[in-house]
């Protein structure tokens, strides 16, 4: 059953997977009103913080920090302030104590582990101890499932709210 385990192994992801591309000044398209360029702006800022947060998370799902440095270095993803101290930060820990999650370490060491113990044939303890972290993660990935969704949900219904009022409008 348990023959063609082995240990985990972090898979490093592609290095032009993830990229932000900005606009450039020309490509910028021209508002007609202060109210659209604040709408807009405050767009491009929500845009910028979401990719920032997902570079953050795909790093502590994959143990691989690369996506998060890369996201770091393109111009324009964060611009407020408060945002750059809090990025400073996490960038510390990361570089300090490494970027892997807790809980997928956890399963990585118990897969470790549950390959050592299969190999010397004691391996019943170890693989319900991994079931058990396993289903723990699980439960926290389908919960981070879930508030992912709902926030996607809520971002679209604000969009629409914006996109009927500028309708509304002209």
């Amino acid at each position: 059953m348990f023959e063609h385990l082995e240990a985990i192994e972090f898979k490093r992801l592609g290095g032009n997977e993830f990229k932000y591309k900005e606009k450039k000044e020309d490509e910028k398209e021209t508002s007609s009103s202060d109210k659209e360029e604040v709408v807009f702006q405050a767009l491009m800022e929500l845009k910028g913080v979401g990719l920032w947060l997902c570079s953050i998370v795909l790093a502590g799902l994959s143990g691989d920090a690369k996506v998060f440095l890369e996201m770091r270095k393109s111009d324009g993803v964060l611009s407020n302030p408060s945002l750059l101290n809090l990025d400073s930060s996490i960038c510390g820990v990361m570089m300090e104590k490494g970027c892997v999650l807790k809980d997928v370490k956890e399963l990585k060491d118990s897969a470790t582990f549950l390959a050592v113990v299969i190999a010397g044939k004691n391996s019943s303890d170890a693989a319900e101890e991994l079931r058990r972290k396993m289903g723990v993660f699980e439960k926290m990935l389908d919960g981070l499932g879930k508030e992912v969704n709902l926030f996607f949900s809520e971002v679209l219904a604000w969009r629409n709210q914006l996109l009927d009022g500028i309708r509304f409008r002209k």
